[in-house]
């Protein structure tokens, strides 16, 4: 569930909570500042809260590098160890030196 923190005149930032951290258990907030009238920022945070649970939702401001590592973490439980392992193997030797400085947005 998430809420909106006023932040200036029509800038809002959304704030939605998302599942803890499975290793820590810490709780783990998603955070975007959005220069828009309240309704919309509601609407806007509406959709991103739809994408979060999808699992559709890429912030495109972060590097490749920050993304693969989010995916290895959501992924952890999901795979065998063995698969696990392989996949990290191929993201820090191959993938990340070559590509993992670059922004989502710029590999579009």
């Amino acid at each position: 569930m998430g809420h909106l923190k006023k932040r200036g005149n029509k800038k809002y930032q959304i704030v939605i909570e998302l599942d803890p951290d499975p290793e820590t258990g810490k709780r783990n907030f998603f955070y975007e500042t959005v220069n828009m009238s309240k309704p919309r920022a509601r609407d806007t945070m509406k959709e991103i809260e739809q994408k979060l649970k999808k699992g559709t939702y890429v912030d495109t401001n972060i590097t490749l590098k920050e993304h693969l590592k989010d995916f290895l973490k959501s992924q952890r439980k999901k795979l065998k160890p063995r698969t696990y392992n392989s996949y990290k193997m191929i993201i820090e030797k191959h993938i990340n030196p070559k590509l993992g400085q670059y922004k989502l947005l710029q590999l579009v």
